[in-house]
């Protein structure tokens, strides 16, 4: 019989997917903390609150690690705008006022 079940060799690891399994949980939540504490920092609207933006930049490329790590294409495609985003954020409120331009 040629049915892999039965047989003595080793499985081999399957680098598919396997649905419900979640690869990298840590980049994850990492993320999203880092969103959170970057909205809370805008919402404060205080001298503190352009560094927010900071927090939005680190948080969108964990996401995107996070979500190629496990194959969320939709995920991917939306932190790496919301990190573009940041990026004009964080020109225009920290590093445009500290070259005083």
């Amino acid at each position: 019989m040629s049915d892999s079940a039965c047989s003595n060799e080793a499985p081999q690891k399957s680098l598919v997917m396997v649905p419900g399994v979640e690869r990298f949980p840590l980049v994850g939540k990492i993320g999203a903390r880092l969103g959170i504490l970057g909205a809370g920092l805008l919402a404060l609207n205080n001298s503190y609150s352009p560094f927010g933006y900071l927090f939005f930049l680190a948080s969108s490329v964990s996401l995107v690690c996070w979500g190629k790590a496990n194959g969320f294409r939709h995920q991917i495609e939306m932190q790496f705008v919301f990190t573009l985003v940041n990026m004009i954020g964080l020109y225009n409120w920290v590093l445009k006022p500290l070259a005083g331009i």
